[in-house]
């Protein structure tokens, strides 16, 4: 294949880094969805979705607590990565906020995953 347009074309695929944020929250919240993808209407939110992981799989957060995973726009996940994680959390909750309700006091946990290579870009 060395030599072949195809070649020549995956020589240009490239990857962009990206990081997800997890939280934990002292309850369960009550919400009807397991994924809430966000329309980006021009607003510079810096998120694209929120997952409520206990909406996924039974057994997968305790009972009586929730867990968020909320996953970065393309647009904004290498300024994302390269904060400290306290800066992406404060970049992020007004974003989450808006489409979950109030949670900053209600959260136990907060992480931050680093995917270096993150998704591909073509």
């Amino acid at each position: 294949m060395e030599g072949s347009a195809a070649s020549a074309w995956l020589k240009g695929v490239q990857s962009a880094p990206t990081c997800t944020l997890g939280l934990v929250l002292k309850q369960s919240l009550p919400l009807d969805f397991f994924g809430l993808s966000l329309p980006r209407d021009g607003e510079a939110i810096p998120i694209v979705a929120v997952c409520v992981q206990e909406r996924k799989v039974s057994g997968l957060v305790p009972a009586g607590k929730s867990a968020l995973v909320v996953i970065p726009t393309p647009e904004q996940s290498a300024s994302l990565c390269s904060l400290e994680p306290a800066e992406i959390l404060d970049r992020c909750l007004p974003a989450i906020e808006r489409v979950v309700g109030s949670v900053r006091s209600l959260i136990l946990r907060a992480r931050v995953t680093a995917f270096p290579e993150g998704y591909t870009v073509f």
